[in-house]
């Protein structure tokens, strides 16, 4: 994998989201480039590469305050766990079309969303100081329509992805080309 391109794609990422964020949410729901980014590396990237990319773009997720407190570390573990679940439903989602990685962002992302939840509630309930105001409902549900939305913005996306594929240099597979 070419971290160069992963590196100016993940600022770009990072920068278009937060940037954007006020022009095109809608409600309390604003889409995450950057889990889209994640779900399209993941899909394609040798799987030592998608642990890295994912830690990455996890730790960016927190310090864009993806997450309600100013803690790093929920969304980069929630971003590992959904790599790994990427990883395990790779195989299912070879195919040639948008559409596979928007259901997968949509998968990956509620099953991030719930860690990243369970984190951020142990903290709370625990002895580390967390929000005493801290509601996991509210929490979420405005990430899951938020999850669902950047769903939606991954079918564009995701042929955008596809066509900078050649840029990325994804190598290291075994069996047929992912997605």
């Amino acid at each position: 994998m070419n971290w160069l391109v992963f590196s100016i794609f993940s600022v770009a990422a990072l920068l278009f989201e937060t940037g954007l964020r006020p022009l095109w949410h809608i409600g309390p729901a604003s889409p995450s480039l950057l889990l889209i980014l994640a779900v399209f590396v993941a899909l394609a990237a040798p799987p030592v590469a998608v642990y890295w990319a994912m830690l990455v773009i996890g730790l960016l997720m927190d310090a864009s305050g993806a997450a309600p407190s100013a803690l790093i570390g929920p969304s980069a573990l929630g971003c590992l766990a959904g790599g790994y679940l990427a990883l395990q439903l790779r195989p299912i989602f070879y195919r040639e079309s948008p559409l596979p990685l928007a259901v997968c962002v949509g998968i990956v992302g509620v099953f991030v969303l719930l860690v990243v939840a369970a984190l951020l509630t142990v903290r709370a309930i625990s002895f580390l100081g967390g929000t005493p105001d801290w509601d996991p409902a509210d929490y979420l549900l405005n990430h899951f329509l938020s999850v669902l939305y950047s769903a939606a913005v991954a079918l564009p996306l995701g042929w955008l992805l596809r066509r900078s594929r050649p840029l990325w240099r994804f190598h290291g597979q075994s069996g047929p080309r992912p997605y």
